[in-house]
């Protein structure tokens, strides 16, 4: 762990440096928003360290890039997995958004079916299984359990998604379970709290979530998508030290389904990706 942070210090020290000397930096950039609260102009009291903005890098592509991939690749298997799911989402997007555009953050409010299906495979794949650990800063009580001061818990949200006293067939892939219920995943509802809750919760939670669900809606309605082949598909997964990823890559062949211009490159038949 040691050599791991001098080799991730080095690093972050030689991009933060060559951002600084980059002449195409404008201030637009959140590493200049970071910097700027280095200056002497900024009161001493919220001024940040060079340490407190790797740090911050640190955050942002760490818990920030992983999770959201491994959230998209299971929501897209198990849609994959669901045909009738599948045709649904495909029929709310192009009523909402028409096949003469891509998805908009603009049109995510609308796209009530699509809410439910990410919530549905943050409930079956929350991408940090186990939720970063608390501290009882007193003695206290909870259902019937005394936890003593200094006793360190950790959350098992993948068991919170798949308990059979709060969920009905928990182990099915059911996103109409969120049609008729303003259950949420911001940490108001303690059986569904995939980014945490309280003081602790994930403070990327907003735009994570509008990642995921602009990521999803997009390749559901700029393609067609067909397995290589007519078997269900591997649904087993593995941990890797924070993140749940599927233990079988997703491979999947698409077909476009909107006007040319929108692709940036073509796609030929059978392709795989």
């Amino acid at each position: 762990m040691k050599q791991l942070h001098k080799k991730l210090d080095a690093f972050w020290e030689e991009k933060i440096q060559e951002h600084c000397r980059s002449k195409c930096s404008k201030g637009g950039h959140f590493l200049d928003f970071l910097i700027s609260f280095t200056a002497s102009t900024t009161p001493e009291a919220e001024r940040l360290s060079l340490d407190d903005i790797k740090g911050a890098l640190m955050d942002l592509f760490a818990a920030g890039t992983d999770t959201t991939s491994v959230a998209v690749e299971w929501a897209m298997s198990e849609v994959l997995n669901n045909k009738d799911v599948l045709k649904k989402a495909q029929e709310e997007l192009e009523q909402v958004v028409s096949n003469t555009s891509m998805v908009q953050e603009s049109h995510l409010h609308r796209l009530k079916y699509l809410q439910a299906i990410v919530k549905e495979s943050l409930r079956l794949h929350p991408p940090s299984p186990l939720l970063g650990a608390r501290e009882a800063l007193e003695s206290c009580e909870i259902g019937g359990y005394m936890i003593p001061k200094g006793t360190r818990l950790i959350v098992n949200e993948w068991c919170l998604g798949r308990d059979e006293s709060v969920w009905e067939r928990p182990t099915d892939f059911l996103p109409e379970r969120f049609l008729q219920t303003q259950m949420d995943v911001r940490g108001q509802n303690f059986e569904l709290i995939p980014f945490g809750g309280g003081r602790c919760i994930c403070m990327g939670l907003p735009l994570a979530l509008c990642n995921v669900q602009l990521s999803l809606a997009n390749l559901l309605h700029c393609f067609d998508w067909q397995l290589p082949t007519h078997q269900a598909l591997d649904m087993l997964d593995k941990f890797a030290g924070i993140t749940l990823p599927k233990a079988t890559p997703l491979l999947v062949m698409p077909t476009p389904r909107l006007p040319k211009e929108f692709y940036s490159r073509e796609f030929t038949q059978g392709e795989l990706i």
